[in-house]
């Protein structure tokens, strides 16, 4: 049975109980060490199409065991993804987008009523803001990345990579945002290598910070709202709710928001 059409998980833990209630979801209560072994397990999973697993204590290249959990292998098989995305087919998706970016105005005028679902669509899709998000609950004051279990999952890896980052960067120019899924390595408790091609949104993104920059330094500005030459705030999310795991990877327009 799949899900209705305008499912929203919200957020990460409506999926695992979701999937745990379906008997999708396979906890392993020993330590797997994140390098190597919880890769393996979870591609062995994958194969044969089996369930989501939970790695409930990951250990730690220094051998120590993270205070988070490791879940991985959430969207294995088509059918999981399908549900994930409240969906009947894969193509659903893009066909709504498609739908409200060319919409059929001969039909629509004839057939006023038809078009009531397209306006809903239409309606939902600006994000909501607010003063404090899920993510704020907990500060970590001195935060280390390299105590978070993230994997290392091939053996010829350059070593421990997020895997499906969802990293937000800001135009600076016209103050749109994108949310996309790039290769992110760890490199040390506050460092994180992030890799995109030229031609994706992010990259634009840097290019229009170094052209800010560069007119503020031509003008002498003293504004505290210009970061220095060369930098950029990035922000690298992990986890949130499957439906916005899957926009981030989505080849949306320029000037539609991933959100």
């Amino acid at each position: 049975m799949t899900a209705p059409r305008h499912v929203a998980w919200v957020n990460m833990q409506r999926w695992l109980e979701d999937l745990e209630k379906r008997g999708e979801l396979l906890r392993i209560t020993r330590p797997v060490k994140v390098e190597l072994e919880a890769g393996c397990i979870a591609d062995r999973l994958v194969k044969k199409g089996g369930p989501a697993v939970i790695f409930e204590k990951p250990e730690l290249p220094d051998g120590t065991i993270s205070s988070m959990p490791l879940v991985m292998n959430l969207f294995g098989t088509e059918k999981r993804t399908i549900r994930a995305l409240g969906t009947k087919y894969v193509t659903d998706i893009g066909q709504r987008l498609v739908t409200m970016m060319k919409p059929d105005i001969a039909t629509f005028a004839k057939r006023p009523w038809k078009s009531i679902p397209l306006v809903k669509d239409a309606l939902s899709l600006p994000p909501k803001k607010v003063r404090k998000g899920a993510c704020q609950q907990i500060i970590i004051d001195n935060p280390d990345v390299t105590k978070l279990p993230i994997p290392k999952t091939w053996p010829l890896d350059g070593g421990r990579f997020i895997t499906l980052p969802l990293v937000v960067t800001r135009n600076p120019l016209n103050g749109e945002h994108n949310l996309g899924m790039y290769r992110s390595q760890i490199f040390g408790p506050k460092e994180v290598g992030l890799h995109w091609q030229t031609h994706k949104h992010a990259a634009d993104h840097v290019a229009a910070n170094a052209e800010r920059n560069t007119e503020v330094e031509s003008k002498n500005s003293k504004s505290s709202q210009i970061n220095p030459k060369g930098s950029m705030p990035v922000a690298i999310c992990i986890g949130g709710p499957p439906e916005l795991i899957f926009s981030a990877i989505a080849p949306l327009p320029d000037n539609l928001e991933e959100y």
